[in-house]
């Protein structure tokens, strides 16, 4: 494979091009002394990205064939100063960082949705100590968690200089050093904050399972959402975090209200909006969207898109097919049988469930099955599956969704 790799390239004529040739060269025979080799199809991706010339490449593959190492070897070859990887889940871009790490020994830095830190400043000022004790926990109450966690209103920059925890801040510390490592693997939701960051710099845009960006987010407005909110004055408040907790309120309620006014909308109601309306796709000098079913249409224009064929033999999969929904009274005992069923017939299962009743469900009824949980990882997961360790895996959506299995 690594011969038809160089036949491919053999078009470059530019000394740019030779230089990039030479690096993938390099990394494809570090792959292979690792026992790692390219399949065709991944060599035909590597082709597509290497050759287009376009600003958006678009790429259509089935899931299995190994599209984050092509993806991952097509920026290591370029010459961008920041690779941005923008995922859907936080599974993702676990699995992202670990496969950067285990095949390039390169490192990284994943930046998460800001309800995922913890404010030091508002576990101070805004907790009792009986709440405190619920921070100790691997399960933070959401009651607890939407009063602490980190929002960019509250956390803005001229109060990021006074506040008292700015040095023991996760979130701060994180912002500091994203400019340090070239690749920062994010998800698709934080996307549009960090890209600004990246304004008149070199940057690779990579957005992996890009479908799930043009999913509309469906936001909630009331009648108080069409009248600016008044302006909170400091010399009002005892303290420049009461203030500042004040100041965050009427941001959230400015920014519902200018949000109604650009969209039109003057009368309360569940409204959807498209998530890709949101991202600037003038930044970045290259964009990638990688997708299993790529959306209809992509939200820009004159993008190169390559599809390459699902050649998997469905003849040999065979599908069950029970009369029965999650309402009968019936459905856990058919759920039962069908697991049962899979179990004996077959060496490796997967279980795809739509609700954490069912998953619970399937782990007090056979206690054979791996339940994915917060503390299970999902590449951890695959790993036991293929050495036999484990027989069969349940989780829902959010725990498959872009895992790559080998064989299936």
């Amino acid at each position: 494979m690594l011969s038809k790799i160089i036949a491919i390239l053999e078009k470059f004529t530019k000394k740019t091009d030779e230089q990039v040739e030479n690096k993938l060269i390099n990394i494809l025979e570090g792959l292979e002394k690792s026992s790692i080799k390219l399949r065709e199809r991944q060599a035909e991706i590597i082709q597509f990205l290497f050759h287009s010339r376009s600003k958006f490449k678009a790429v259509e593959a089935p899931t299995g064939i190994g599209k984050t190492l092509v993806y991952l070897i097509y920026a290591l070859c370029t010459d961008y100063f920041y690779v941005i990887v923008s995922t859907f889940t936080k599974s993702l871009q676990e699995q992202v960082q670990k496969e950067l790490q285990r095949f390039f020994s390169c490192p990284s830095i994943i930046i998460k949705g800001k309800r995922n830190y913890i404010c030091l400043d508002k576990v101070d000022f805004l907790l009792s100590d009986k709440e405190k004790e619920f921070l100790k926990q691997n399960f933070i109450p959401q009651e607890i968690l939407s009063k602490v966690c980190v929002t960019s209103n509250y956390c803005r920059k001229g109060y990021q200089e006074i506040c008292p925890y700015k040095g023991q801040c996760e979130y701060l510390s994180l912002l500091e050093n994203i400019s340090k490592e070239r690749f920062i693997i994010v998800n698709h939701f934080l996307l549009p904050v960090i890209l600004k960051r990246f304004q008149n710099q070199e940057v690779l845009l990579i957005l992996d399972e890009c479908q799930q960006i043009f999913s509309n987010r469906k936001i909630k407005f009331i009648e108080e959402d069409f009248t600016l909110p008044e302006e909170p004055k400091q010399d009002s408040f005892n303290s420049i975090r009461e203030y500042n907790l004040a100041y965050e309120k009427y941001l959230e309620k400015k920014q519902k209200y200018e949000l109604a006014k650009t969209l039109n909308i003057s009368s309360p109601g569940v409204y959807e909006i498209p998530s890709s309306n949101l991202i600037d796709f003038s930044i970045p000098n290259e964009v990638i969207f990688i997708s299993g079913t790529l959306p209809e249409r992509l939200p820009v224009e004159d993008a190169d898109i390559f599809y390459v064929e699902d050649k998997r033999s469905w003849s040999r999969v065979k599908f069950v097919v029970k009369n029965t929904n999650y309402r009968a009274l019936d459905y856990f005992s058919v759920l039962e049988e069908t697991i049962s069923y899979a179990l004996q017939n077959y060496e490796k299962t997967l279980i795809l469930a739509t609700s954490y009743s069912q998953l619970n469900y399937i782990k007090k009824k056979f206690p054979e099955v791996m339940v994915a949980n917060k503390e299970i990882k999902p590449f951890h997961a695959v790993e036991k599956l293929m050495s036999g360790e484990v027989k069969a895996i349940a989780g829902a959506d959010v725990f498959w969704t872009g895992i790559d299995v080998p064989g299936y």
